[in-house]
């Protein structure tokens, strides 16, 4: 697993929940 590559995807997917 590579945080590096995870992080952003998941964080993508939180933003995507707010708005």
């Amino acid at each position: 697993m590579n945080p590096y590559l995870e992080l952003p995807v998941l964080w993508a997917e939180f933003h995507s929940r707010l708005i």
